[in-house]
């Protein structure tokens, strides 16, 4: 709903400078970021957070701990179920996880703006979009979102050149090697994209692309789980997993908790945990004590 009532933005030189701009803000806070550092345990003593060890073998002690990981690993390999009482394990054993997305990447050279495409645009086969979905999750490809940053920023590429991301819904069970089907999978895109802006496939520069198989390479998440759970009206909102755990000092944020995913949603399950952490009801409190502390919390 997001889209319908505020429109979609997008950030000015790529979508990596919000991830920047969340960096900065905690360096200037007096935060340290740890990159390429997987976290093996987060260690639990009398129900009570204590310290997260890192695969280095690195101990850092936390009273504190957020997880934005896959929900399911941090319950059951990075704490431990025994930690857990058994009806929130049985919640999140009845959860369902979301299926993943195919990505195409594309550079050409193609005149987009007389082809009529747009900043961000949905195009399907099928007006029913439930034969849609079961469709993505046969592996049949009949409806996609096409994104060109360069009609906002042309920036991005060198002048004449367009950049074009091609997203799909995919199931990571469709194929038994994503490895071999990616090719053929990509191709199937590129027809469905080419059918709907002309020429596209005799005008590519460059061309890559990520299965479900490389999402779950890069985020752990389950699967390539590309919503943490699945966003059906039965796991989203108040009805999705709680932001403070049953463990003193352990909290959620990210697309496994309140309220979903998407960047909306994850973006506020953010506000919605700091305000957790530090005790406040009231968001506008949040950004009260952000504006009066300068930032050093």
């Amino acid at each position: 709903m997001g889209y319908v009532s505020d429109g979609a933005y997008y950030c000015r030189g790529g979508f990596h400078k919000f991830a920047d701009s969340l960096v900065t803000g905690l360096k200037q806070a007096g935060g340290e970021i740890y990159f390429k550092s997987k976290v093996s345990k987060i260690n639990v003593c009398d129900n009570r957070v204590q310290s997260v060890l890192l695969a280095s073998g690195q101990v850092i002690q936390a009273e504190t701990v957020i997880s934005n990981a896959d929900m399911l690993q941090t319950v059951h390999d990075m704490v431990g179920k025994e930690y857990f009482p058994k009806r929130y394990l049985s919640r999140l054993q009845r959860m369902q996880t979301s299926c993943s997305i195919f990505v195409v990447y594309i550079a050409t050279d193609l005149d987009l703006v007389q082809a009529g495409a747009h900043h961000e645009a949905f195009y399907y086969h099928e007006l029913n979009h439930e034969v849609n979905y079961n469709n993505a999750l046969q592996g049949e490809v009949s409806w996609m979102s096409v994104t060109v940053p360069t009609l906002l920023d042309d920036g991005l590429a060198p002048k004449g050149e367009h950049l074009i991301v091609l997203t799909a819904l995919a199931n990571y069970d469709q194929a038994e090697n994503w490895q071999q089907a990616k090719a053929d999978y990509m191709k199937k895109m590129l027809d469905f994209a080419d059918s709907k802006i002309n020429n596209l496939k005799s005008h590519i520069l460059f061309i890559e692309a990520g299965s479900p198989a490389t999402m779950q390479r890069y985020t752990l998440n389950n699967k390539g789980a590309a919503y943490g759970w699945a966003m059906t009206p039965e796991q989203v909102g108040a009805s999705r997993i709680a932001n403070k755990a049953p463990i003193e000092g352990l909290y959620f944020a990210g697309h496994w908790t309140m309220p979903g995913g998407g960047v909306y949603g994850v973006s506020y399950s953010g506000v919605q945990t700091a305000q957790k952490v530090l005790g406040l009801t009231r968001q506008d409190e949040l950004w009260a004590l952000c504006a009066s502390t300068d930032g050093e919390l």
